[in-house]
């Protein structure tokens, strides 16, 4: 029954299982070429991003059904995503000389012609799919985008204010309507567009720092201690450079999954420079009511202090041993010359 297989295949699709959809699909079209199948083939064509063989196939309804507009639509979608704006353009004239009202259609044919840089076509086409009843973000967007390219600085922030009301937060569109308002009188507002672009396009510190928890904590689990300590050290860099304690953490993960006892010393150091001025008292471990001791901020300073110094201890007696420490004896006996021998 042709009516639940064409159901079958679109639930195939819905499913995301494009294979099978493209196998039942290539199989109904040997019986049945009409515009609905072909376009099933089509769909499982794009789901598997096989999008030349997807073109054939709107390229085959366009030419036993011109009326189709879906196909010239999704034509011109996939040459504009592949950057091949003049087909874009073919495609889309091609179903414009049937009708020119289409607004799907001359959706994409505006866009093609706007990211090809002509600018005035592209305004009269958007300009029509005003009149014609879309006021959609894309179709706002690009028109305030051409008008800006040239230099129309009160009809760009118009409508680039409307597209704004769809998405605040764009941080392109923001840049747009600042630049745009900067060039009018709302010079103030311009200021403020921008301001709230760099704002969004930066991201705030804590989710940087959560980031690079997750990095780090990926980097662990994998068993790549040398770019977990990388990814520890940005972090303290960038974002979280209160964080003292990363320093002690990448200590311990120097000496004992790196073996590197040279930066081991260095983090250590850096660590017991951040130490805050205090009385003897508070640099004594803290412990809870049962005398427990608490890993506090001040407990891994006297535990960095501590391992610092039988660091430096170890490494004088391996350079000892290795004939790098010259012991001077400090009894030696004083010596004098006389003439051409030394008595001592």
């Amino acid at each position: 029954n042709k009516y639940a297989r064409i159901q079958y295949i679109s639930l195939l699709l819905n499913q995301r299982k494009f294979n099978e959809a493209l196998g039942e699909s290539s199989l109904l079209t040997e019986t049945d070429s009409s515009a609905v199948v072909l376009h099933l083939q089509a769909q499982s064509f794009e789901g598997l991003e096989n999008y030349l063989a997807a073109l054939g196939c709107y390229e085959n309804i366009q030419e036993k059904y011109p009326n189709d507009y879906l196909a010239a639509a999704k034509s011109g979608k996939i040459y504009i995503e592949g950057k091949d704006y003049p087909y874009a353009i073919k495609a889309t004239e091609k179903y414009r000389a049937i009708d020119s009202t289409n607004i799907s259609v001359n959706q994409q044919n505006a866009l093609a012609h706007c990211l090809m840089k002509d600018y005035q076509t592209a305004i009269k086409r958007y300009e029509q799919l005003l009149s014609l009843g879309d006021s959609a973000f894309t179709t706002c967007y690009y028109l305030g985008i051409s008008y800006y390219a040239l230099e129309k600085f009160y009809e760009a922030q118009d409508i680039l204010k409307v597209a704004h009301q769809y998405d605040p937060r764009n941080v392109n569109l923001l840049y747009y309507l600042g630049r745009a308002c900067a060039n009018t009188s709302w010079k103030e507002k311009g200021v403020r567009y921008l301001e709230e672009a760099v704002a969004y396009a930066t991201p705030a510190d804590s989710a940087m720092i959560r980031l690079y928890i997750g990095l780090t904590n990926c980097y662990k689990m994998a068993g790549q201690p040398k770019m977990q300590v990388k990814a520890m050290k940005e972090r303290y860099e960038k974002y979280d450079v209160t964080n003292h304690k990363l320093l002690y953490d990448m200590a311990y993960i120097y000496q004992y999954y790196l073996k590197d006892l040279k930066n081991t010393e260095r983090c250590l150091e850096a660590f017991l420079k951040t130490r805050p001025k205090s009385s003897s008292k508070e640099d004594q471990p803290e412990t809870d009511e049962q005398g427990n001791v608490i890993l506090g901020i001040r407990t891994h300073y006297n535990s960095a202090e501590n391992w610092l110094k039988d660091l430096r201890e170890k490494k004088k007696v391996n350079d000892f041993f290795q004939g790098k420490v010259t012991v001077v004896p400090t009894n030696t006996p004083k010596t004098e010359k006389t003439g051409e021998t030394t008595k001592k």
